[in-house]
């Protein structure tokens, strides 16, 4: 035996797999025991909960069906003893399960939930020898073991193998930029909303790729929605505060030479206890890669009928047009590359260069570290400094060198 779900199998085919093993659960199929691990943790938390949920039919783990074990608590002892404690259901054909979410007899880094990286406690091998001697001879035939570890496991591990030969062995990877949309669709679908393709990017933008606050998200925009049942583009830019989400809005309004809500805008901003140096920095870095995007469109690299047919898999047909010469001519780095960013940030910077020449970004670049250079030295205000800022860079939009691409 092997990984029912393997290391590095697509989002979209784990996601059609764990829904006809939860229907087999339902219909009275299943195993005794499950290992559920892997390098996203909200997966790993969701998956244990679906598992439990299926052989228990009840959403909610308040009731004596379910025994949840977690980090130190979770002794392989402590295992032992809630899996020789067979409840009374058990009698009536009843399916109870024990859950162990990182046990203490598991050495592996775990992330907390604000992130940060912890090394659990090694219990001694005879308790883990003990429960892998337990699964060997067969759990008790209506209950379910369910080991949850956020960290990735070595295929050498005893309880893997345990798994392997006695059970069901869940990895779940990492999910790659591309699959994040159909995760986002299918969040939305659970919770009986749609969403806007080009809301979905605006999400991201906004949150990045973290699956917790996503799910998060998500689960707010779905209320804010209401009966249209429909998540939208101005959803999201109302619900999800982002300093990212809302420095694009800014350019966007720059660039069209709108000043009142430009104005509007950063006022906003500021007011929300962002500096503005803090602010003028993210402007600055918003127009270097539109300096990449204007020279890719200058270059012939990418024209306008290609960004309307490309907008699909964008990053990907990049990837795959620039050669190793373009490559080394771009900027290094998560931040200061155009490549680097997420597809729809990388739509919307080339949909916005192509009103623009090389001249009017460099300008606006200058204009940016002069305000920046005022407001360090205190020649300036921060407010007289935001609307100094906003006029010229308005004005330099409604010059004579706008052009289309």
């Amino acid at each position: 035996m092997s990984w029912f779900i393997k290391p590095g199998m697509p989002f979209k085919q784990v996601s059609e797999l764990l829904k006809r093993h939860y229907k087999e659960i339902e219909s009275g199929g299943g195993k005794n025991f499950y290992l559920v691990c892997g390098e996203e943790s909200f997966l790993v938390h969701r998956v244990t909960r679906r598992l439990a949920s299926s052989f228990t039919s009840q959403d909610e783990f308040n009731t004596e069906r379910v025994t949840i074990l977690e980090g130190d608590v979770a002794t392989g002892s402590a295992v032992l003893k809630a899996l020789a404690a067979v409840p009374f259901n058990a009698m009536f054909g009843e399916r109870s399960v024990v859950i162990a979410r990182n046990p203490s007899f598991i050495e592996t880094s775990v992330s907390d939930d604000a992130g940060r990286s912890r090394r659990t406690r090694t219990q001694s091998s005879e308790e883990l020898l003990c429960l892998i001697l337990s699964i060997r001879q067969r759990l008790h035939s209506r209950t379910v073991l369910i080991i949850a570890v956020d960290a990735p496991m070595n295929d050498s591990h005893p309880v893997v193998q345990a798994a392997f030969e006695f059970g069901v062995a869940i990895f779940l990877s990492r999910l790659k930029q591309r699959e994040l949309l159909f995760f986002v669709e299918s969040i939305c679908k659970r919770l009986g909303a749609r969403i806007q393709h080009d809301a979905i990017g605006e999400l991201l933008l906004r949150v990045g790729e973290d699956l917790w606050q996503i799910n998060s998200e998500l689960e707010k925009l779905t209320c804010y929605a209401g009966e249209r049942h429909e998540i939208t583009v101005e959803d999201v830019r109302d619900v999800v505060p982002s300093l990212a989400g809302d420095v694009f809005g800014l350019v966007n309004f720059l660039m069209a030479g709108e000043v009142n809500r430009a104005r509007s805008l950063i006022r906003n901003m500021i007011a929300s206890r962002e500096p503005l140096v803090k602010v003028i920095y993210m402007l600055a870095r918003q127009y270097r890669l539109l300096m990449q995007a204007r020279w890719l469109i200058d270059s012939g690299i990418v024209t306008k009928v290609q960004l309307e047919l490309w907008l699909q898999d964008l990053q990907t047909h990049l990837r795959n047009k620039l050669t190793e010469a373009i490559r080394m001519r771009l900027p290094k780095g998560e931040r200061l590359s155009l490549l680097s960013q997420h597809p729809y940030a990388i739509k919307v910077l080339l949909e916005q260069a192509q009103s623009h020449t090389m001249d009017d970004i460099v300008k606006a670049i200058v204009m940016l570290r002069d305000i920046d250079v005022a407001l360090k030295t205190g020649r300036m205000r921060e407010e007289e400094a935001a609307d100094w800022l906003v006029i010229r860079l308005c004005q330099l939009s409604r010059s004579k060198g706008r052009v289309n691409a």
